[in-house]
C-alpha cells in the first residue's frame, strides 16, 4: 500500500501558508490545473465558512482527490510551486514532510515476544509430547508443500501477454519468456504506443513541432503599441474575460438571447446552443477585446494538457491566422507555416490523417476580418473554404474569429455557426488585470482602482483589454490626466506614444506636439474616406495604395509610434496590409481630421445620415476643437426637427465630449430641448 504522505493536517497546514493577496485564488486554481468555476467556487465555500484560508484548502484536497496522496502526488505539487516561483512553500512543504516521515519512523516497533517468567517451561512426559507434536506438525506442513508445488506442474504461469501489454488494438504473441506485439495500422513501437500519421512522421513529433512553433509566435502577448517587440507571458497575463453565446433555447420564433459563459473561454467548446453542442462557432468581438488571446489560451491548454481544458485531449489543434489566408489558399498554404518546409512531403498523408479523424481535430481561424476572401460556398475554391462552409471536415471542431463588421458573412442558408461574442473584461476581470501589472507592494495599484470608480468614461474603456493595458501605462507614468472624455483619453494615449518615441537612444529628432498633429490630421483624412466607403467590405484594413498621397516621413512616424501597423502577408505574392492599432484609434484620427476641415472651412456641416453612421468620428470631431462641435450641433439641430427624440442621445454623445461648446450653443439647445423632456434609446 502506497505511503500517504498528503494527509488532511500537512494540507491544511499548507493552506495557512498561503499568503491571500500575493497568491489570488484564481491564479492558484490555474497553477494546480483547474479553472475560474473551480476558483469561484472554492471563494464562495471559504465566505460561508467565514474561513479566507478555507478556499486554498479546498483547492488542494481537489487536487489530492485527482493526484492522490501518496509521494508522487506530493512531488507533483512541489514541482508546481517550484514553476511558479513560491520558495516559501517549497520549503514549508518540504520541511513538514521530512517531518511527517521522522514521525512515522520513529512510531514502527518490533512486536514485543512473551516477557520474563511468562513463558510455558516443559518437563518429563509434557516434554516428550511436545516434541511429538512438532514432528507430526512438520510432517503435514511437507505434505501440503508436495501438493502446492504439483498443482504449480499443472497450471502454467501466465505468460507476458496476460498483462496486455500492446497498446491501441495491437496483438500480443509469447515467445519463450518474451512477447512481441503486431500493431494495427497507423501505430507502432514495441508496444503499439506511438501513432503514425505517415511512415516517417509520428503523431507526437507533429504535436511537439506545432507546440514548438506556438511557444514561439503565439503564447506571447503584445501589450505596448508603440513597441512591437516587447510581449508578455501568456500565463502570467491572461485574465479571464466575459464572453456571450447567442441562443434561442429552442424556441424558434424568440430572438436571440445573450447568455454568460461562466467558464470563460473554456466553456466555448463545451456549451450547447440549441440544445447541442456546435461543431461551428464564430466569436465576435470588437478590436483590442482579447478574441486573438483567447485563441492563444486555447493553444496554450492544449500544448501544457491543462485539466481544466475541454481541448486537453484533442489529437491535433490548428492555429491559423486568417490575413495570412485568401479565397485560394490550401491545405498546404496553410499548414506549412506552422510545421517548417521540411513537412511539405507529407501534406498527402497529413490531409488524409485529418480527413478520417475529424473529431479528434480542432482547428482555430482568427481574424475573418482580415481575411482577403469571402464564403462563397457555391464553388469548391479551395480546402479552407470548404472547411468553413462545412463542406470538409464536418466533425472537426472549428472556430473563426471575427469584429462584427464582417457578421453578415456568417448568416448564410448554405452552413450554420453558432454565435459567440465576447465584450471584454468585467469590472473584476479589469481589477485581477491592474493587480497584475503593478508589483504587489505598489500602492499604484489601489490608487487606480480608487480613481476609476469615479471615472465613469475611462472605466467604460478598460472594458477592452488593450485600453485596460494602456490605462495602466499611463497611470504608472504619469501622463494620464484624468479629463473624463475619450478625446482626452486618445490625447493622452498618443502623448504617451509621442514620449515613448522621443525617448529611444537613435532617435536624431524629437517630435513635437506640432508635427504629432499634423501626423493625426494626414493619417486622419485616409482613414475618414475609408469609413465612408459604402464600397469597402472592410475598412479597418489598408493598402499601401491607401496612403500613396501621405507623405513617407508623416508614414514612418505613424509606424513608429504604433498608430499604424503594418502586417506583411506572403502567398504567391507579397500584400501588405496595413491597420491602426485599435478601431477607436482610427475614429479618433478622422476625428483629428474632421474638426480640421470644419475649422477652416473646408467642410460646412454634416450630412444628417453621416452623422449617424460615422457617430464615433463625430464626438472625437468635437472633443478636438469646441469651433467644430458648435457647427456640428448646429448643423443637427437645422436638420433633424421633424424627429427631435431620435436625435437626444447623438447631441448628448456630442456635447458630452467638450464642456464649453454645449455653452457656447445654448440658444439652439434650449429650442431643441424647449418642452423639458429627454428621450433616450434603449439599449
Amino acid at each position: 500500500m502506497a505511503e500517504e504522505v498528503l494527509s488532511d493536517a500537512l494540507v491544511n497546514d499548507l493552506s495557512k501558508q498561503i499568503n491571500i493577496k500575493l497568491y489570488p485564488v484564481s491564479d492558484f486554481a490555474v497553477d494546480l490545473g483547474f479553472d475560474f468555476v473551480a476558483a469561484s467556487a472554492a471563494e464562495e465555500l471559504a465566505i460561508h465558512k467565514q474561513c479566507p484560508q478555507g478556499k486554498y484548502e479546498h483547492l488542494l484536497q481537489k487536487f489530492v482527490a485527482t493526484h492522490g496522496r501518496s509521494v508522487e502526488g506530493a512531488q507533483d505539487l512541489i514541482d508546481i510551486f517550484k514553476l511558479n516561483e513560491k520558495k516559501d512553500l517549497v520549503n514549508f512543504f518540504e520541511e513538514a514532510i521530512k517531518k511527517q516521515k521522522a514521525v512515522i519512523q520513529s512510531g514502527r516497533r518490533q512486536e514485543p515476544g512473551p516477557a520474563k517468567g511468562q513463558g510455558q517451561t516443559w518437563t518429563g512426559a509434557s516434554a516428550r509430547n511436545k516434541w511429538k507434536f512438532v514432528a507430526g506438525l512438520s510432517c503435514l506442513v511437507v505434505a501440503l508443500l508436495a501438493i502446492v508445488a504439483a498443482c504449480n506442474n499443472l497450471i502454467p504461469e501466465p505468460g507476458k501477454c496476460a498483462k496486455s501489454l500492446c497498446r491501441n488494438g495491437g496483438t500480443c504473441h509469447e515467445l519463450h519468456g518474451e512477447y512481441s506485439c503486431t500493431c494495427k495500422s497507423g501505430y507502432g513501437g514495441n508496444n503499439c504506443e506511438t501513432e503514425y500519421i505517415a511512415e516517417t512522421l509520428s503523431l507526437e513529433e507533429l504535436q511537439d513541432t506545432l507546440r514548438s512553433h506556438y511557444e514561439k509566435n503565439i503564447f506571447k502577448i503584445p501589450i505596448k503599441p508603440w513597441d512591437r517587440y516587447e510581449d508578455v507571458d501568456l500565463k502570467k497575463y491572461y485574465t479571464t474575460v466575459s464572453l456571450y453565446k447567442e441562443d434561442k433555447n429552442k424556441i424558434p420564433d424568440k430572438p436571440l438571447q445573450k447568455s454568460i459563459l461562466n467558464g470563460s473561454v473554456n466553456d466555448i467548446f463545451r456549451t450547447k446552443v440549441n440544445g447541442s453542442l456546435p461543431e461551428r462557432i464564430v466569436l465576435f468581438g470588437e478590436a483590442g477585446r482579447g478574441k486573438t488571446t483567447a485563441v492563444a489560451k486555447m493553444a496554450y491548454d492544449w500544448a501544457n494538457k491543462n485539466g481544466a481544458s475541454p481541448l486537453k485531449n484533442v489529437k491535433l489543434l490548428f492555429v491559423f491566422k486568417m490575413r495570412n489566408m485568401n479565397a485560394k489558399t490550401g491545405i498546404t498554404e496553410a499548414i506549412v507555416p506552422l510545421l517548417g518546409k521540411k513537412y511539405e512531403k507529407y501534406i498527402k498523408e497529413l490531409e488524409e490523417y485529418i480527413d478520417s479523424h475529424e473529431k479528434d481535430i480542432v482547428m482555430l481561424f482568427d481574424g475573418y476580418d482580415e481575411f482577403s476572401g469571402e464564403l462563397n460556398c457555391r464553388d469548391n475554391i479551395s480546402y479552407v473554404i470548404d472547411i468553413l462552409c462545412e463542406e470538409r471536415c464536418r466533425q472537426c471542431r472549428v472556430l473563426v474569429t471575427s469584429r462584427p463588421v464582417r457578421k453578415k458573412d456568417f448568416y448564410s442558408r448554405s452552413f450554420y455557426y453558432s454565435k459567440m461574442v465576447i465584450e471584454g473584461y468585467s469590472q473584476q476581470h479589469a481589477t485581477d488585470f491592474i493587480d497584475k501589472f503593478f508589483p504587489p507592494n505598489e500602492t499604484k495599484a489601489t490608487e487606480l482602482k480608487k480613481y476609476l470608480e469615479e471615472d465613469i468614461v475611462t472605466n467604460e474603456m478598460i472594458a477592452t483589454p488593450l485600453f485596460c493595458t494602456m490605462v495602466c501605462y499611463l497611470w504608472k507614468d504619469g501622463y494620464f490626466h484624468g479629463k473624463s472624455t475619450r478625446t482626452k483619453l486618445f490625447d493622452d494615449i498618443m502623448d504617451l506614444l509621442r514620449k515613448h518615441l522621443n525617448a529611444k537612444h537613435e532617435r536624431d529628432k524629437d517630435i513635437e506636439q506640432d508635427l504629432l498633429n499634423s501626423t493625426l490630421v494626414s493619417v486622419g483624412q485616409v482613414a475618414l474616406k475609408k469609413m465612408m466607403s459604402t464600397k469597402d467590405p472592410n475598412p479597418l484594413v489598408f493598402s499601401e495604395e491607401d496612403f500613396s498621397e501621405v507623405h513617407d516621413d508623416i508614414l514612418n512616424i505613424s509606424y513608429s509610434l504604433g498608430l499604424l501597423t503594418k502586417n506583411i502577408k506572403t502567398d504567391n505574392n507579397i500584400i501588405i496590409h496595413i491597420e491602426f492599432f485599435h478601431k477607436l484609434a482610427q475614429e479618433y484620427s478622422a476625428g483629428r481630421y474632421l474638426a480640421s476641415e470644419l475649422e477652416n472651412g473646408s467642410i460646412y456641416n454634416i450630412v444628417l445620415h453621416e452623422a449617424f453612421s460615422l457617430q464615433e468620428i463625430v464626438q472625437f470631431a468635437s472633443g478636438t476643437s469646441v469651433l467644430a462641435c458648435r457647427i456640428i450641433l448646429e448643423s443637427l439641430i437645422d436638420h433633424c426637427s421633424s424627429y427631435e427624440c431620435l436625435y437626444h442621445p447623438l447631441i448628448l454623445d456630442v456635447i458630452s465630449e467638450t464642456g464649453t461648446c454645449a455653452d457656447d450653443s445654448a440658444t439652439y439647445l434650449a429650442r431643441f430641448f424647449e418642452d423639458g423632456k429627454l428621450q433616450l434609446r434603449q439599449v
